[in-house]
């Protein structure tokens, strides 16, 4: 993805292992910055269906 106004060119490496919860803030505290990297990439080495699940929501939501 090509960098907006709100995006800077740089991705964010995010390694969890089956913990929703505390991914769930570590993410919501990223897209709560005033630039979101262009490229977040999460890599849940579990099996947490709600990391997954909240990963999609924002990607949605923040065109990341």
């Amino acid at each position: 993805m090509a960098a907006s106004p709100r995006h800077a060119p740089i991705g964010l490496i995010v390694k969890t292992w089956n913990t929703g919860a505390v991914t769930r803030l570590c993410l919501d505290a990223i897209t709560d910055a005033i630039l979101l990297p262009s490229d977040i990439a999460v890599v849940d080495l579990g099996d947490d269906p709600r990391t997954h699940a909240h990963a999609i929501e924002l990607a949605d939501r923040h065109e990341i």
